[in-house]
């Protein structure tokens, strides 16, 4: 052999065996990000489990080493707004800073998930919060901006001459000074649309006093005030005045109104009241058919969030008179934020007059709950002839913590003589990273 082939089959060599070290290179990284994303996908839904069982201060410290462990996964937006839930749940001043910086982070870092809006919400409850144990940076970020995202618009002559009108009223209000709300009526009387603006951030001010006469001219501007803008806010601020009137109102402006985006507003405060009287509006909304669909399910929604076992079992009932798929699944995903309410989640799983879309929803969040056990997700998967619901038992299977959860997989793969549902299996087993998966996969290679 001469030279110069030796020379041509060494260079040939040297580059199959950098294409191939850039080929194993990019298998091994794409491996690695899936990895993480998986070991992501258990924390996260070990932490859901723990917010479903209502152990907020568990959950917040899981949700928050998920963002800092995992923050370049699907799942850092998700972690970050379940945190600051379950640190307003806990309540206390301090937990409510945690949670308000992490919403801001949120809001800041993730333009486009689908926790944004959500996000955007519960910033303004969390700051309303803190506006009310005399926080003056979140009193001022409300008065600011109650409904804005964060991102602050060039300041104008007449944006500084606001914000300074605006500090005045909320330092008049701390001081619990008798001016302050005739001020705020002598501005609510000017309703030229020059001044809605100015409106609009004296409502916040105006919340601030738990008085009926605060309530009366709260509700008196979401009835007359001409800009739709300040009848939200109206409507939206109303809800912190704890007024008795406040109910009857917002029941009756839900009735009058055709606004989609006031009636959420509407169903929204009814439920930050939290009252009898307004919980009582909110089931009546649930059941009443001459609302909007998307009224009764945020009604149903809101009562599920109320965490009370009257308003549970309200929507558990409800649910056999819904024809509506849409309202059945926000009953179902209402009754599972608690964890006491497994068995009748199962109930519906196994239900063949159900929807197969409805069962598949039951038994991911029977799963989830862990009100069905490994082996009665199995029992579920040999005893479904739906194609749907053993894909969703698969599933269901794979995301539960259990050693015994692969094991089981094992076990139905070894059994299953449909290729396509074996195929599944095998993948997913594949993705638990457990030593068992790897056995089992190295026989079926060596096979």
């Amino acid at each position: 052999m001469t030279a110069n082939i030796i020379i041509r089959k060494a260079a040939t060599l040297a580059i199959v065996a950098g294409a191939a070290a850039a080929v194993l290179a990019g298998a091994f990284a794409d491996a690695g990000a899936a990895s993480k994303q998986k070991e992501a996908e258990k924390a996260y839904q070990e932490a859901r489990k723990a917010l479903n069982e209502e152990e907020y201060r568990d959950a917040a410290e899981q949700f928050a080493e998920i963002y800092k462990q995992y923050s370049d996964t699907r799942y850092a937006a998700k972690a970050l707004y379940w945190q600051a839930f379950s640190q307003y749940k806990l309540g206390g001043k301090s937990e409510l800073k945690k949670a308000q910086r992490a919403l801001e982070i949120h809001l800041e870092k993730y333009s486009d998930t689908s926790t944004r809006e959500d996000a955007i919400e519960l910033y303004y409850r969390v700051l309303t919060q803190l506006a009310n144990m005399g926080d003056r940076n979140a009193a001022e970020k409300l008065a600011k901006d109650t409904e804005q995202t964060l991102k602050p618009e060039p300041r104008r002559e007449r944006d500084v001459d606001m914000e300074e009108k605006i500090a005045a009223l909320i330092a008049l209000q701390q001081m619990r000074s008798e001016k302050t709300l005739p001020i705020i009526e002598q501005i609510m009387m000017d309703k030229s649309e020059e001044n809605a603006e100015l409106r609009e951030k004296a409502l916040f001010v105006l919340s601030q006093y738990e008085s009926e006469e605060a309530a009366d001219i709260l509700i008196r501007v979401a009835r007359e005030d001409p800009e739709p803008e300040v009848r939200k806010n109206a409507v939206f601020w109303l809800s912190q005045t704890r007024s008795d009137k406040a109910a009857e109102f917002l029941e009756e402006l839900l009735t009058d109104s055709d606004d989609p985006e006031m009636q959420e507003k509407v169903i929204f405060a009814l439920s930050q009241i939290g009252d009898d009287r307004a919980l009582a509006a909110l089931r009546r909304i649930a059941v009443d058919k001459t609302q909007p669909v998307s009224s009764r399910a945020n009604a149903i929604f809101w009562l599920g969030q109320s965490g009370g076992l009257k308003d549970i079992t309200f929507v558990k009932e409800l649910y056999g008179t819904l024809e509506d798929a849409d309202l059945k699944e926000k009953v179902i995903f209402s009754v599972a934020q608690g964890s006491r309410h497994g068995a009748w989640l199962l109930e519906l799983v196994n239900d063949p007059n159900e929807p197969t879309e409805v069962r598949k929803q039951a038994l991911f969040w029977a799963g989830q709950s862990n009100a069905i056990d490994v082996d009665g997700l199995a029992e579920v998967y040999r005893k479904s002839k739906d194609r749907e619901m053993r894909e969703q038992a698969i599933f269901a299977l794979s995301q539960r913590p259990e050693k015994k959860a692969v094991k089981v997989m094992i076990e139905l793969a070894r059994q299953e003589k449909d290729p396509e549902m074996r195929k599944q299996l095998v993948f997913w087993i594949g993705q638990s990273g457990d030593p068992d998966a790897e056995e089992f996969l190295l026989e079926i290679i060596n096979n």
